[in-house]
């Protein structure tokens, strides 16, 4: 009975040192993956705050990105405000270009019309010149200054030929004309309304008179 009871023990020894070494190999088994988790805790721990810090690093960069898309959208927008205030500058000075060339053309023109116009004026004036009988001069200026004077001289000229025509053909017609007396002008004799009837009364007599001896020189010179 002893020895069943010794037996009954030594066997509840053995159990229970197999259970405490099995306990034992456990615990350090546990220990060890405890002792790994940690470590890998420790790693994805360190592995989250790299992670994080990326993700701040990505999220300032994306930031910044931003704030450079807008500001490259700003000079964009100014670049082609200015483009387009340029273009509209450079459209007004081609206007004015256009302006100043369509004027030119009409200067020209005009100029060449004066110039046609200069070159017809004085050859028109060459041919008068030559008329009046004025010859050469300094300038074409001094020459016309001849004009009046010239014309003056031709007129009275012309004056004299028609009065001696016209006072011959009534000297032809009444040979007693008193030729001392007549030219000394109107007879005392007469008032001034008297003086008036007479030269009215003469006007068609002298207008024919001057006729006949326009068409008596004109005949001479045919």
């Amino acid at each position: 009975m002893l020895v069943s009871a010794f037996l009954v023990i030594s066997f509840t020894l053995e159990v229970l040192l197999l259970s405490w070494c099995h306990l034992s190999f456990f615990r350090a088994g546990l220990k060890d993956k405890l002792a790994d988790a940690g470590k890998e805790l420790v790693s994805e721990r360190d592995a989250g705050t790299k992670l994080r810090a990326q993700l701040g690093d990505a999220e300032r960069a994306r930031d910044e990105a931003r704030t450079a898309q807008e500001a490259a959208a700003k000079e964009r927008d100014l670049a082609l405000a200015m483009l387009a205030e340029a273009r509209t500058e450079w459209e007004g000075v081609a206007m004015e270009r256009e302006d100043a060339l369509s004027s030119l053309a009409e200067v020209r023109h005009s100029l060449s019309d004066k110039e046609a116009s200069e070159r017809v004026l004085s050859s028109a004036c060459e041919t008068m010149l030559t008329d009046l009988g004025i010859g050469p001069g300094p300038t074409l200026v001094d020459r016309l200054a001849r004009v009046r004077e010239r014309s003056r001289e031709l007129a009275e000229a012309e004056t004299l030929r028609v009065v001696q025509r016209a006072f011959a053909i009534l000297v032809s017609h009444y040979p007693s004309v008193d030729r001392d007396i007549v030219p000394r002008g109107w007879p005392a004799v007469y008032t001034d309304e008297e003086l008036d009837a007479i030269v009215a009364d003469s006007a068609d007599f002298g207008r024919r008179m001057m006729e006949l001896a326009l068409v008596d020189l004109a005949s001479e010179q045919a």
